[in-house]
């Protein structure tokens, strides 16, 4: 496997072998949130609002798991698959927020 030591830490560096034992890491972002009316008010559509996440996610290719209900019908939850990094993983949750708010 090979590291991109830029892309790992921050720093200008070269491209060398890892050990194949080393785990490469990965990241992700979760979100939670809370589904209201017009007015505010706390509204239990997490069902509804997640058929139409997936349905738009499947429609642009995005990954469907990425959207995900909670313990409770009112909230619901955003991630992001795993990134190697931080733009990756802001360009995966830009996306998968603009898709929640765009069926919102």
């Amino acid at each position: 496997m090979l590291a991109n030591i830029s892309e790992a830490d921050g720093y200008a560096g070269e491209i060398r072998s890892l050990p194949e034992d080393v785990p490469v890491s990965r990241m992700g972002l979760e979100q939670e949130f809370f589904l209201v009316d017009r007015r505010g008010a706390p509204c239990e559509l997490a069902d509804l609002f997640l058929s139409e996440c997936w349905q738009a996610a499947r429609e642009e290719g995005l990954d469907l798991s990425c959207f995900k209900g909670e313990s409770v019908m009112g909230l619901v939850e955003i991630t992001t698959p795993p990134s190697h990094g931080v733009g990756e993983m802001t360009s995966h949750y830009l996306s998968n927020l603009e898709l929640a708010l765009d069926v919102a």
